[in-house]
């Protein structure tokens, strides 16, 4: 599932389920500001083109994947 024009609210790991729990929220259209729970088993993060990571500090003491971040991405 691809969604467009959202913005992730929340999202943690269900290791039980193996399961992302992803709270997002649509910014455009009829449906805006609409929330809803989606529960993917992979997660691709993209962001627009003139977008900057944000990583809490706090979730890398946790997070136990591979994180992928270009180097582009840290000017």
């Amino acid at each position: 599932m691809i969604k467009f024009n959202t913005t992730v609210e929340e999202i943690a790991f269900d290791s039980s389920f193996q399961k992302w729990i992803l709270q997002v929220k649509n910014l455009q259209g009829a449906n805006s500001e609409e929330s809803m729970t989606v529960s993917p088993d992979q997660l691709v993060i993209a962001k627009a083109l003139c977008g900057r990571p944000f990583i809490p500090p706090q979730a890398m003491d946790t997070f136990s994947g591979v994180l992928n971040i270009y180097s582009s991405d840290l000017k």
